[in-house]
């Protein structure tokens, strides 16, 4: 009697069944990952960007100032302002970027300030020699 409810082919299907669920499930977490990364470097990639456009327009309004006739001291006085904003830009946006990835993926973002993210891409862009 226990030997038809448990045949041998009985249980290797079971176990094949089995087999495929857990090698699914773990490809699909695989693949999720890769997503996950591949949008971590996109995202560095545009706040990179956008960093260097702004540091354009940065020196560009120092040069309309000093066409404009204002002082040195007063150039210098915004400069100071600009870069502390910036740099608190920098802080906030790495805070959010953290913040608001999913805690189940939180473990591929490999940076906690703004010179680590900085890195992590230069890294990732040498290894994809993107």
């Amino acid at each position: 009697m226990m030997e038809a409810l448990f045949s041998p082919e009985a249980l290797w299907f079971f176990i094949g069944v089995f087999t495929h669920k857990i090698l699914s499930i773990a490809l699909g977490y695989g693949k999720v990952a890769l997503f996950a990364q591949d949008v971590i470097l996109s995202s560095l990639r545009l706040l990179a960007t956008i960093t260097e456009d702004v540091a354009h327009m940065r020196q560009l309004k120092y040069l309309q100032m000093k066409k404009g006739g204002a002082t040195d001291e007063a150039v210098d006085l915004a400069k100071e302002m600009d870069e502390k904003s910036f740099d608190n830009w920098k802080g906030s946006i790495i805070h959010k970027f953290q913040g608001n990835y999913p805690r189940q993926l939180q473990g591929l973002v490999k940076f906690q300030t703004w010179e680590e993210a900085l890195m992590v891409l230069t890294k990732e862009l040498k290894k994809r020699k993107f």
